[in-house]
């Protein structure tokens, strides 16, 4: 068979073939194309990695910030309560003020109170032996220490407990101060006659005398300023009453008797005045025992034998 057989045969065949389907067929194939064409450009414009990694760092931030908590504001909400230590505070003063009363042998015959701790201070005897405390000073011959003063007295701990000391002649009560009970103040009508002891001392005191008590108050002074324990290694003192009322302080004597009669005072005095103030009120005595740490000059009022004396201590340098 010829190629020109061939052809002929060709063109019969294809005139059998039905046109319509045909032409369907291609148009479906032609639409199939178009769209795997489509496809491909688009992936090429938007690559596959590219957006996995945008996506990838989305969610990255979205955990970052999701990590990121506000932590003030939760502290704000004060789901445990809002602590205050002012009220704390009051709370342990209102405790200390009704501590139940010491069972430890101790006597407090003198004190400064003071909202300042570096000014009060208590005169505490124990096992015959006073000393000055000041606060957080343990007491000698226990475990208590001392931890607030008062007008009536004072607030020690001991083995970890809270107690309250009376000063020396006041009733245990569970309210704090002296002034609910005012002393009464000596009149001066049924007060002894008064005479100078500082002028009748001058005239019989030999110079040399005068300059060794001169120069052993200077040094008593020095001693007081840099540690007020010393206090008590010149003088004991203890309220002086009669019929529960407080008429003055009873001197007497320490480590140094030789000093204390030196100065012109002799054991059993009963001071009534420093420097003006009435030590017969609770109030002027507070203020006299304040002041007389900073005093260059002592001035004291003693009864003895039903007799007012003056007796003057230089502490200027």
């Amino acid at each position: 068979m010829d190629l020109a057989q061939i052809t002929i045969r060709l063109q019969f065949l294809w005139q059998k073939v039905p046109q319509k389907y045909l032409t369907q067929g291609l148009i479906s194939l032609l639409v199939i194309y178009i769209a795997f064409w489509s496809a491909n450009f688009t992936w090429s414009v938007f690559p596959q990695g590219q957006q996995s990694t945008k996506n990838t760092a989305i969610n990255t931030n979205t955990v970052s910030t999701a990590n990121k908590i506000n932590t003030a504001a939760i502290r704000k909400l004060n789901l445990f309560g809002e602590f205050n230590q002012q009220q704390e505070l009051v709370k342990l003063v209102e405790k200390i003020e009704s501590a139940p009363e010491t069972r430890l042998k101790l006597t407090l015959t003198g004190l400064v109170a003071s909202d300042d701790s570096s000014v009060a201070a208590a005169i505490i005897e124990s096992k015959g032996k006073q000393e000055t405390y000041g606060i957080d000073d343990k007491i000698e011959g226990t475990r208590a220490l001392l931890k607030q003063v008062h007008s009536d007295r004072v607030i020690i701990e001991s083995s970890g407990r809270m107690e309250t000391l009376m000063l020396d002649g006041f009733e245990y009560s569970k309210e704090i101060g002296a002034d609910r009970e005012k002393p009464t103040v000596t009149t001066s009508v049924n007060r002894p006659k008064k005479t100078s002891l500082t002028n009748r001392g001058k005239s019989k005191a030999d110079p040399q005398k005068s300059a060794r008590i001169k120069d052993r108050v200077a040094k008593a002074r020095s001693e007081i300023l840099q540690n007020p324990g010393k206090l008590t290694d010149y003088i004991k003192v203890s309220p002086y009453r009669v019929d529960g009322k407080i008429k003055g302080y009873r001197l007497m004597p320490s480590k140094d008797p030789e000093f204390f009669t030196e100065v012109g005072l002799i054991p059993g005095d009963i001071a009534v005045q420093i420097n003006g103030k009435d030590l017969t009120d609770v109030r002027e005595a507070r203020k006299a025992l304040i002041e007389l740490r900073k005093a260059e000059q002592v001035d004291l009022l003693v009864e003895r034998d039903g007799v007012l004396h003056d007796v003057s201590l230089g502490l200027n340098n």
